[in-house]
């Protein structure tokens, strides 16, 4: 399973669903993300505890179960992975190996309004979503319309207009 380095998972924690929410978890098409391999991986949490793992339509089973509100004990192909809850929404769902600081990054296939299927979508989407605030409709494709961008001053931008135009009106501006 690929692992990644996400420093925007620390940063929007707060704003993660629980884990252990199993209407979010359970029965949805979970997306690995694997930037090295041509292998679409879906995992399929049932609520029975059952794991169906499809890696490009052949399938294997194996197991899953919560040891707390946020570790996750994964058990496949003889091989049991203890992961720990990193961040979880309707689109991502991001589980960090126990004693590492990589993430393994899930796109829910069956909420697929964006285009999350790179590291640089996914990394891109959650902060524009969660530190940017922009609202969901605004974010398509991953990117943020033109003419919003072109639209959108931060507050550092509007302070430096502000002081500019008193400047000139003060008529300090040209002794400056």
């Amino acid at each position: 399973m690929k692992t990644y380095i996400l420093d925007v998972i620390p940063r929007i924690k707060k704003y993660s669903k629980q884990l252990d929410d199993l209407k979010l978890l359970t029965e949805k098409n979970w997306v690995l993300i694997d930037t090295f391999n041509d292998l679409k991986r879906v995992f399929i949490f049932r609520r029975n505890k059952e794991l169906i793992i499809s890696s490009n339509g052949f399938v294997e089973k194996g197991y899953w179960e919560f040891l707390s509100k946020d570790s996750l004990l994964i058990e496949a192909d003889n091989t049991k992975l203890l992961f720990r809850h990193g961040f979880i929404d309707e689109n991502i769902l991001a589980l960090k190996l126990d004693s590492n600081s990589e993430y393994a990054l899930f796109v829910n296939e069956n909420n697929n309004e964006y285009e999350l299927n790179s590291l640089d979508a996914i990394n891109s989407f959650l902060k524009r979503k969660y530190l940017f605030g922009y609202a969901s409709s605004e974010i398509k494709d991953n990117h943020v319309t033109k003419e919003k961008e072109k639209s959108e001053f931060g507050f550092g931008t509007l302070i430096a207009i502000i002081a500019f135009i008193l400047l000139l009106c003060l008529g300090l501006y040209g002794s400056l």
